[in-house]
């Protein structure tokens, strides 16, 4: 069925619901998990499984296993409470899609998985997610105005196909300790990014940059946070392609120089995958690496000096300037579960605006919660790192840029068609114009496919 003409809801930040008055935690899931009247001591002495169901959660590794941990513990906290069994499986993000592909095949797919920002879109595409527009709206009752990037992740023609989870800004985290030693300010464009990385690096300890390069999530954010630098991006505001332009073409020109002619990219870097650019930074082996905070979370947990030498800055300016990135984790419930009642009680459950704030708080910044009255405390007002993520938040452009998330989209960012392309020109000596163009080739019959074209 072609998507034309369809529009996602929630785009217009001022479309967005007025804040309202959160209920009581007791009140937990609204009409959804009505029947959660049990007391915690009830149901602590309850059978380990009541109904006999079982859950099968797949999510992302956050970078941060206490984080994780307090995830799987909210879901398990559901489970003792319903007497469900909840198997809560992490799985390293540049695995999932591979996994997931796999079970999908076997139609034996997890009930509730972790979707990356445009997954939602790219899953609901091949008719496999359940509508859960009544648990978000219900939800949203409770928590009140939400960030718009959260609804334009989940929204496809007025129906939630996924329950955000958090969103991330995408700033450069960067080594100030070295800028101070050498005598430099942060560069404020390319060129003088270039430079700065060439004056502080001493390779093979220590580069400058630290992109992912290989086939993976990062790859994407890093490239299309570079992309729109040059005033290039992928799609236009009504979801068409847009990427085969000479914009397109001067940002892969100036990666694969980094790579190759300036030598400030690791050569390992075309192997990364998502954890690749927090290693080399968590290790001291790159001075600037583009990331959401778990760079930053993780070093404040595991190495706080290094903590204190970073920084949280803008990218660098292109000839269009720089502009602020978000991206949107959520998670769907796929419809060849089958315990979807069960899922739609676990999401409402862990999603319970003061359950949620709980496990918000405890994440200190990993995340920036959907609900934007959540933000409203000292930590995101007075945090030397995060007071600004906030208003990321609400500003960041949302990886669809000009557009909306979309089937297409979703597509074309999990086929890794960028990674690919990139690696053409600084691993294979294929030039910018072919690799760009073949990659427009790609695109372009994606987006036919899904009826855009």
């Amino acid at each position: 069925m072609s998507n034309k003409g369809r529009t996602p809801r929630g785009m217009s930040r001022r479309s967005m619901l007025k804040l309202t008055t959160a209920m009581a935690a007791t009140a937990a899931g609204g009409k959804l998990l009505s029947t959660l009247g049990a007391s915690s001591t009830a149901s602590a002495a309850a059978p380990a499984v009541v109904r006999g169901k079982k859950l099968t959660i797949w999510f992302g590794q956050s970078f941060l296993e206490s984080i994780d941990k307090k995830l799987g513990g909210l879901f398990q906290d559901y489970g003792k409470e319903r007497g469900v069994e909840i198997d809560f499986i992490i799985t390293p993000s540049a695995q999932l899609p591979q996994k997931l592909a796999a079970a999908i095949q076997g139609k034996n797919p997890p009930d509730i998985c972790y979707q990356y920002d445009s997954d939602t879109q790219y899953y609901r595409g091949q008719n496999q997610l359940v509508d859960v527009t009544d648990v978000w709206d219900e939800l949203k009752k409770k928590g009140g105005e939400t960030y718009a990037a959260a609804e334009a992740t989940v929204m496809w023609d007025s129906k939630a196909w996924s329950i955000p989870f958090g969103v991330n800004p995408w700033p450069v985290h960067a080594r100030k300790d070295l800028l101070d030693k050498a005598g430099l300010k942060y560069p404020a464009n390319w060129d003088e990014f270039i430079e700065t990385c060439k004056k502080i690096q001493h390779p093979p300890q220590l580069y400058g940059y630290g992109p992912c390069l290989g086939k993976n999530d990062d790859n994407n954010c890093n490239f299309i946070h570079i992309l729109w630098t040059f005033g290039a991006q992928i799609q236009t505001k009504d979801n068409k392609p847009a990427f085969n332009t000479p914009e397109t073409r001067k940002a892969f020109q100036l990666v694969a120089d980094m790579y190759t002619k300036h030598k400030i990219i690791p050569p390992g870097a075309i192997n990364w995958d998502n954890a690749g650019n927090n290693n080399a930074y968590q290790s001291e082996q790159c001075a600037f690496v583009q990331n959401p905070a778990s760079v930053l979370a993780w070093c404040q947990v595991n190495k706080p000096q290094l903590a204190e030498a970073t920084i949280l800055a803008n990218l660098p300016a292109g000839p269009a300037g720089s502009f602020g990135m978000v991206d949107c984790w959520a998670m769907s419930i796929f419809k060849d579960s089958k315990a979807q009642d069960a899922a739609k009680e676990a999401l409402a459950y862990v999603m319970e605006p003061n359950r949620y704030d709980g496990f918000i708080q405890e994440a200190a910044g990993r995340y920036v919660p959907v609900y934007k009255k959540l933000t409203n405390t000292k930590f995101w007002k007075e945090s030397k790192f995060y007071h600004t993520y906030p208003a990321l938040a609400e500003s960041g452009r949302i990886m669809a840029y000009a557009g909306q998330p979309t089937a297409a989209f979703g597509e074309v960012l999990r086929s890794y068609l960028l990674a690919d392309a990139i690696q053409s020109v600084i691993v294979q000596g294929v030039s910018v114009e072919a690799a760009v163009s073949e990659a427009d080739k790609k695109i372009q019959a994606i987006y036919k496919k899904h009826g855009f074209i």
